[in-house]
């Protein structure tokens, strides 16, 4: 019944033949119960917004790093590849205006090299990416 359900979501997303392993399924299931279909997060809680910001978490390396361990990225299960894939899904589908042209889409590799060097409080470490990306201009939306 679930699996039914996230593959009805990912048609709703306009991608047909959903499978566990494709980034949209991955998204529905790992993602959407706090940064919604759409990509906006509730306006309450700890959830910051996908949709227009995303894509300024590829713009450096500190915020790539921040990026790879979200506490839902790295609690979801998914491996490196899998954990690439929805990234850089994310990033193409909410990103928008926020995404540079020349972005470096995640790699495997990449992933495990950023969970192995990940912040010991992410919190604190994505206020200090928040503040070098407003340093240069670019807004990651509200969070409390």
């Amino acid at each position: 019944m679930r699996r039914c359900a996230v593959v009805i979501f990912a048609a709703f997303l306009g991608v047909a033949g959903a499978q566990a392993v494709e980034p949209n399924y991955n998204y529905a299931l790992h993602c959407t119960g706090c940064h919604t279909a759409e990509g906006v997060s509730p306006e309450l809680g700890r959830i910051p917004p996908l949709k227009g910001v995303v894509g300024h978490l590829v713009r450096t390396q500190e915020a790539r790093l921040y990026f790879a361990n979200v506490p839902g990225i790295v609690n979801s299960g998914l491996d490196g590849d899998e954990t690439a894939a929805l990234l850089n899904w994310v990033v193409k589908i909410y990103g928008g205006e926020s995404t540079p042209e020349s972005w470096k889409p995640f790699d495997g590799a990449e992933i495990e090299a950023l969970r192995s060097e990940g912040p010991a409080d992410i919190m604190a470490y994505r206020k200090e990416v928040e503040d070098r990306l407003k340093a240069d201009g670019y807004s990651i939306g509200t969070y409390p």
